[in-house]
């Protein structure tokens, strides 16, 4: 009796590894299925042109495409200009603090503030811009969406 039960169990065990071994083929044609196919609809993506990649074929971006990586090069010449001018008003601060005298120390005042007025408005032309990106990227992703 017990030899029949262990053969039984044996049994479903074997087809329960079958079934297994079966759901895992499935599993993995549909994987491979879902892969060749998606080549396809990338390529057709990319000759049907992108809005981030532009047309593949012609190597032009979308006036989009174009005007943001405008802005992006705008924004990283401001940080750069920033980071340069943050420098100097470091510099200028410290020779006001050693200046000796009434004529020094104006000096450095009256260039710090030149520069402190250069900075300002780089800062407000690139929140501007900053700004401007986020409404073209969000008007672009409402248009994707509907």
């Amino acid at each position: 009796m017990k030899s029949l039960l262990g053969e039984l169990k044996e049994v479903k065990e074997e087809e329960s590894e079958k079934d297994g071994e079966k759901k895992d083929k499935k599993k993995k044609k549909r994987k491979e299925d879902a892969e060749s196919k998606q080549p396809d609809a990338k390529k057709k993506k990319q000759d049907e042109g992108d809005i981030e990649l532009g047309n593949i074929k012609t190597g032009k971006f979308s006036p989009f495409m174009e005007s943001f990586f405008k802005d992006v090069e705008q924004v990283r010449q401001a940080i750069e200009f920033l980071s340069l001018k943050t420098k100097l008003v470091v510099q200028l601060s410290e020779k006001a603090e050693k200046a000796i005298g009434q004529e020094p120390e104006k000096q450095c005042s009256d260039e710090l503030q030149v520069i402190m007025k250069e900075s300002n408005h780089r800062c407000k032309v690139t929140k501007e811009i900053l700004s401007r990106m986020k409404k073209g990227t969000d008007k672009l992703l409402s248009e994707k969406k509907s």
